[in-house]
């Protein structure tokens, strides 16, 4: 067990929990840990379905230090790779667009939709190179209504990710579907740089609505907070609440 994971007893039930340690916050060791344990073995969202409804188009970010392109094959199937040449790490696609091949800036390796190498121009005699092992190397990537999801954990099975998008999703899909998940439409992109560890960001919308009534006092006015309800099942938390109907932003119930 790592050392600073030594302050955390899973057994514990939630009502006799312990607030993590000054170090969980701050120690870069362990932040380390958390991108190799948590953020580099789960799904995250990486995009919307409709980025790459067409064949060859593709979208590129980056998390926590790893850059990613998501694309719609010739084939019709998603994939995802890690955005680096396999030569010298070179990103293999910029932003978003569509193309037939991504080809790399700098040597003009260039590769299928599906990650495999198509063609290393001007390479020379490689005696032991092995150009099916020279591909982009793969992410897992999902869909759920309008939203893409990846996993860097790689393929599935073997020593890839074992975990598959819609049973880790689960819980969620029913009442989040229920509301209208899937008809949800793209409207504006807003980017907020947030000056916290990622926990404490977290922690305020897990709180279970323990905040609203003193941070947002005109929301609370509208909610039936003896009826809140908390669920956690899985990697998933669900929270639901009835309203007083007094403002039709609110609807019937809100749920988090």
């Amino acid at each position: 067990m790592h050392r600073l994971l030594e302050a955390f007893d899973p057994s514990r039930p939630i009502e006799d929990s312990r607030t993590p340690p000054y170090s969980w916050y701050v120690d870069q060791e362990f932040f380390q840990l958390e991108k190799e344990h948590i953020f580099q073995r789960c799904w995250l969202p990486a995009g919307r379905v409709e980025q790459v409804e067409k064949p060859g188009s593709y979208i590129t970010g980056e998390v926590m230090g790893n850059p990613y392109v998501v694309v719609r094959g010739v084939d019709g199937k998603l994939y995802a790779h890690h955005n680096a040449c396999r030569h010298k790490g070179a990103a293999v696609a910029m932003e978003e667009g569509r193309c037939q091949a991504f080809v790399c800036p700098y040597h003009g390796w260039e590769y299928n939709h599906d990650g495999s190498l198509k063609k290393a121009p001007h390479l020379g005699k490689q005696v032991s190179f092995n150009a099916a092992r020279n591909g982009l190397s793969p992410m897992c990537v999902d869909s759920w209504g309008p939203f893409l999801f990846i996993d860097m954990d790689g393929p599935f099975g073997g020593n890839g990710n074992p975990r598959k998008l819609h049973e880790d999703l689960a819980p969620l899909k029913e009442p989040l579907e229920k509301l209208g998940f899937n008809q949800l439409r793209w409207c504006e992109r807003h980017e907020y740089v947030l000056n916290c560890n990622w926990k404490v960001f977290v922690d305020n919308g897990l709180d279970g609505g323990y905040h609203v009534a003193y941070a947002h006092e005109g929301l609370s006015q509208g909610l039936e907070f003896e009826g809140y309800e908390t669920t956690f099942e899985g990697r998933t938390s669900v929270q639901v609440c009835s309203t007083r109907g007094s403002d039709e932003r609110l609807g019937d119930q809100v749920m988090y």
